[in-house]
């Protein structure tokens, strides 16, 4: 008795038996009869040819350790606040600009008058800085340069600063 197994390949090709090579899976394994029949290795091959048709990526590939790599997440320092002596914040003004550079800071929105949609604001003045990191936004608020035009802010207006992650990744 002769067991013949045939697999269709494209539409356009003919049927053909298994025991031709096939491009893909490789040397059919050989059943002369059913007693020599392995399943084993008829799995093996199977397996290995289908990885070879539809490229089944490794694991390697998938579970790549770049997934696990921290997200940067950009922090924003708000400071609401009134200006009391303008001379004087106008020097604190010409300073501070170049401090935050250093630690990629960058302003936002500055706004003297913002419009309120609820509630009643302590201050008119509301201002937002971007930083790329949490730890960028406090080494610039902690850094002597900052500290050294902090004190004409302190003395011409009365502010409150908040500090804050973002929600998406820093650019």
């Amino acid at each position: 008795m002769s067991w013949t197994i045939w697999i269709w390949g494209m539409p356009s090709e003919m049927p053909r038996p298994v025991s031709e090579p096939l491009h893909c899976f490789g040397r059919v394994p050989e059943v002369r009869s059913f007693s020599q029949w392995k399943p084993k290795e008829w799995f093996t091959w199977l397996v290995k040819g289908l990885g070879r048709v539809f490229h089944f990526p490794k694991p390697a590939d998938i579970y790549d350790a770049n997934w696990r790599k921290e997200v940067q997440m950009p922090a924003y320092i708000v400071a609401c606040g009134r200006i009391d002596d303008q001379d004087r914040f106008n020097v604190y003004m010409k300073g501070v600009a170049d401090t935050m550079e250093p630690f990629g800071g960058k302003p936002l929105a500055v706004e003297d008058s913002a419009e309120v949609l609820e509630g009643h604001p302590p201050y008119p003045r509301v201002v937002v800085v971007e930083f790329p990191t949490m730890d960028d936004a406090k080494n610039w608020y902690h850094s002597n340069d900052y500290q050294a035009v902090l004190g004409h802010r302190l003395a011409s207006s009365e502010h409150v600063l908040y500090v804050m992650n973002g929600f998406g990744p820093s650019e």
